[in-house]
């Protein structure tokens, strides 16, 4: 019985910090997209010679992927959320209780 209620608040513990995550996806996306808009803004005010030209494509780049790795946690999440339903404890009951 007590490694059940030790199983039961290790999964909520670890639904706590998938929880967390959102937050911090959040965050990770906005600093992403700040970093893109300055690599823009770059390009539109600045005359760049072949170099320079590469060198910010290959940021760009490495930034987009980033955005996409971002991205592809948000899915992950966005599921995982639209299933938590199935997760609902019967109302009133906590783990203490079991």
């Amino acid at each position: 019985m007590e490694e059940l209620i030790n199983n039961i608040q290790e999964a909520f513990a670890l639904l706590d910090k998938v929880e967390k995550l959102n937050d911090i996806i959040h965050d990770q996306q906005s600093n992403v997209d700040s970093r893109l808009s300055d690599l823009y803004h770059y390009i539109e005010n600045n005359n760049l010679n072949a170099a320079e030209c590469c060198r910010i494509i290959k940021e760009i780049k490495k930034v987009r992927e980033e955005r996409r790795d971002i991205n592809n946690a948000w899915e992950i999440l966005r599921i995982f959320n639209a299933n938590t339903g199935k997760l609902v404890v019967e109302e009133g009951a906590q783990v203490d209780d079991i």
